[in-house]
């Protein structure tokens, strides 16, 4: 391999890490109280009846809560789609 090419690989990995890190670490929902660890209960179970196929029954594509909260009597959450739980695929309203 060339000089650039080398660069560029190492520019991939780095990349990647600091994709995978972020996805660890920043993007997780933290219940600030019990009220919001319920909301969180509740919103894993819509999930899950949602996301009922091989891919998550493997863990090869993953769902991450960000947010829940209850408007009106309405559950809303934001979620996002990963890959392998570190690549990010996209984003639930």
């Amino acid at each position: 391999m060339k000089n650039r090419e080398k660069t560029l690989v190492i520019v991939v990995v780095v990349l990647l890490v600091a994709m995978g890190m972020k996805s660890l670490y920043f993007d997780p929902f933290k219940p600030q109280s019990l009220e919001e660890e319920e909301l969180k209960v509740e919103m894993t179970r819509i999930i899950e009846a949602e996301h009922d196929n091989v891919f998550y029954d493997m863990g090869i594509l993953t769902t991450r809560i960000i947010a829940v909260k209850e408007t009106e009597g309405v559950l809303k959450g934001h979620n996002l789609k990963n890959a392998l739980g570190l690549f990010l695929l996209g984003e639930e309203y």
